[in-house]
């Protein structure tokens, strides 16, 4: 086998793991499915195991996309929370600090493989860094402040317009073409913190804000998305020490949870590489629909649990 093939066939085999996850996290709903499994794995071992197999997937695609593996990370965190045993008030909440904690290797690492491929842009990660960092920590104290199902929404909302201008390239004109002019117009000192703040409010990664920022400022999508690895760090350090160092309210949980954070780091450390490699090989048209498709999936995934919930 030549080596060339082994970032798509990790790829592939991913993916894989991740329609088993998807199929395992609903076998509570599904009984045979349960009766199927061995006895001894129990809601709490199925769970921690899929939080490893995300993680897998998640540094995959922090590697391939720049995004810092939350597109998938966090639509898992709100399925899988409540098998080890989170309360459904506290999941939305707890989703977004464990996936914040969990970005930090993953994005540690991949922007570390996309230096040494010599595709950081330093002269944005200089004026983006500080505002991103700050808006992260403002972002996540407000998360803890606002209710599971609204936290859900702007999640969904965003993933959602993002994936879909990603699948579907702007016309000429137009709104949207209006919407990502005066978003390229705002200065470097303004946007990283509305960016930030935004997206660690809703537990993501920078890349969806970020990306398209660069973009509108001819920065080439490669080296954009691979910024946005390093951006992604600054936003996850930031974001998750606002969630963890937080006073907690009397009878008020522990607002991360650290074992499904550190299963999910773990993975993603062993696949992020595969990623990156991959990233450098693939036609920048097929990035947009990966990354495209990828976001759209994970929107859907959280209307639908919202929905669940509020009904």
């Amino acid at each position: 086998m030549t080596t060339h093939k082994l970032p798509s066939l990790l790829g592939l085999a991913l993916c894989l793991a991740l329609g088993a996850a998807v199929t395992l996290a609903w076998t509570g709903r599904a009984p045979g499915l349960t009766h199927a499994l061995p006895a001894s794995l129990t809601p709490a071992a199925t769970g921690y195991a899929l939080f490893a197999a995300c993680g897998l997937l998640a540094g995959f695609l922090s590697g391939l996309l720049g995004i810092g593996g939350a597109t998938l990370v966090v639509p898992a965190m709100y399925l899988l929370l409540p098998l080890v045993g989170v309360g459904a008030a506290q999941v939305p909440h707890v989703a977004i600090g464990s996936s914040l904690l969990a970005m930090i290797p993953t994005a540690a690492l991949a922007a570390l493989a996309q230096h040494r491929k010599g595709a950081l842009d330093i002269g944005w990660l200089r004026r983006l860094g500080p505002g991103t960092a700050i808006g992260a920590a403002l972002g996540a104290l407000l998360a803890l402040q606002l209710r599971g199902p609204l936290l859900a929404l702007m999640y969904a909302a965003q993933a959602g317009s993002y994936g879909f201008g990603l699948l579907r390239p702007r016309p000429a004109g137009g709104w949207r073409a209006d919407i990502a002019a005066a978003w390229g117009r705002l200065s470097p000192r303004l946007a990283s913190p509305v960016a930030a703040g935004f997206c660690a409010c809703a537990g993501t990664g920078a890349g969806s804000m970020t990306v398209p920022y660069l973009l509108a400022h001819q920065v080439p999508l490669l080296r954009a998305t691979a910024t946005s690895s390093a951006l992604n760090l600054a936003l996850a350090l930031a974001g998750a020490v606002a969630f963890v160092a937080r006073p907690l309210a009397a009878g008020e949980g522990p607002p991360v949870c650290w074992p499904a954070a550190a299963l999910v780091a773990a993975g993603a450390l062993l696949s992020v590489h595969g990623g990156v490699a991959l990233a450098h090989r693939l036609p920048v048209a097929r990035l947009r629909r990966v990354l495209g498709v990828v976001t759209l999936l994970g929107a859907a995934v959280l209307v639908v649990r919202t929905a669940q919930v509020l009904g």
